[in-house]
């Protein structure tokens, strides 16, 4: 019978230390980051937003960014549907075919702050596209944008008329801007802002067009460029969409999702600001090296206005056709870039 009792009392105490070791085994999600650790992406963004998720899931769930990214830029929702990530972002120019619903936001002439992008893009989604569920296949947690970008010569003659433009082989981001350029009949070498260094440190283009000021020194080709050009509301709008995936976030307690999505959607995009006190920063440096800024002739302005115009229709005209009042929603977007600039 003793023996009996310390056996009852040996697989009670292995029962509870199993649902102890249960109850505290937390559900990991690895969220992939493919922007260098020192980015205002990885720096001013996603490190702080994981390091409030960890805090408030308790234990629960954990995130995790791995040290190095499981994938190129343009692969980051294929990372996430295939669960070789839990979660990601990604470079909205890289959704412009499953996803055109976003394409507006990275078009010319549409940047203010990343801040306040970032944020009338989440108002945005809500209010025009949410219903029609257009990122199924993931759960898409929210929005954040960059500032915007300027147009960079490499050669003494800046790039600020139509005619410089057409003299260029320019690197770019791709898709929208790539298309604007192509429009002025620029040869462009388009790709991704984390592959730049390559094609500027050999010299091979005379200028690139879409980063910002920060980026210039944050992909290291600052030294490479003479001069800088501003187009009115910025040559180029960089914003990228947060997501999970769909299996890992519907197997989280209602606890745990209602803790991510406080600290995701307009929370999330508010971090933004980050990227502007950077910019602002990186501006100062610039101007401070001595190298020359200058604004647009009002021929680029105007031929880059028409382009954008062209776009914004084309796109109006596509979302029309998928059940959304595409003028509406741009209507809004601008509105609402307005209202958060203005602290509303």
């Amino acid at each position: 019978m003793k023996r009996l009792l310390i056996s009852f009392a040996a697989m009670a105490t292995i029962a509870q230390l199993s649902a102890s070791n249960h109850a505290n085994a937390a559900t990991k999600i690895v969220f992939n980051v493919f922007t260098p650790p020192t980015f205002i992406i990885s720096t001013g963004i996603i490190n702080p937003w994981v390091k409030d998720l960890n805090k408030a899931l308790a234990g629960e769930v954990v995130f995790k960014v791995p040290a190095k990214s499981l994938g190129a830029p343009p692969r980051q929702k294929d990372l996430v549907i295939q669960g070789i990530a839990d979660g990601a972002f990604i470079f909205n120019a890289f959704l412009s075919n499953s996803v055109p619903h976003l394409r507006f936001s990275i078009m010319p002439q549409m940047s203010t702050t990343a801040k306040a992008d970032g944020v009338a893009l989440w108002r945005t989604y809500q209010k025009y596209f949410a219903a029609k569920n257009v990122f199924k296949d993931v759960k898409l947690l929210s929005f954040f944008a960059g500032t915007g970008g300027e147009i960079f010569s490499m050669q003494d003659k800046p790039l600020r008329t139509v005619a410089d433009m057409k003299k260029a082989k320019l690197w770019s981001l791709p898709f929208a801007l790539a298309q604007m350029l192509k429009k002025l009949d620029v040869a462009v070498v388009p790709g991704p802002a984390a592959r730049i260094y390559p094609i500027v440190s050999k010299k091979t283009v005379d200028g690139f067009v879409g980063l910002d000021m920060y980026g210039v020194y944050g992909f290291n080709v600052d030294k490479f460029a003479k001069s800088v050009t501003h187009v009115d509301r910025y040559v180029y709008n960089p914003t990228f969409s947060v997501m999970l995936n769909n299996k890992k976030w519907n197997g989280l307690s209602k606890s745990a999702q209602a803790k991510i999505i406080k600290l995701s959607g307009e929370s999330l995009a508010h971090r933004g600001k980050s990227w502007d006190d950077i910019d602002q920063k990186s501006m100062a440096r610039y101007k401070a090296s001595g190298k020359p800024y200058y604004q647009a002739d009002p021929s680029l302005n105007a031929a880059i206005s028409k382009i954008s115009a062209g776009m914004q229709a084309g796109w109006i005209k596509q979302m029309n056709g998928l059940g959304v009042d595409g003028k509406a929603a741009l209507a809004y977007f601008r509105q609402s870039q307005k209202d958060v600039s203005a602290g509303r």
